[in-house]
């Protein structure tokens, strides 16, 4: 491992941190929703950045369900 590498517990720490609920939680998107079979408004759930603080993947949350998350 380089030395300049990150420790293991300092990658689960930025990880943990980065996968919050986005920051505009009053934000609703109509996304098709599996779990319902219809489309149905989702509120931001959490999101994956990249070691430079880059967006790499949102999650939605249907809010008519709660049981099913999609990439938006």
């Amino acid at each position: 491992m380089p030395d300049n590498a990150p420790s293991p517990q300092d990658v689960a720490r930025l990880l943990a941190r980065r996968s919050v609920p986005a920051a505009d939680a009053g934000v609703t998107r109509q996304l098709e929703c599996l779990a319902c079979d219809r489309f149905t408004d989702h509120a931001p759930g959490p999101a994956t950045y990249d070691r430079d603080g880059h967006l790499l993947v949102q999650w939605w949350r249907c809010l008519a369900c709660r049981e099913a998350s999609t990439v938006g």
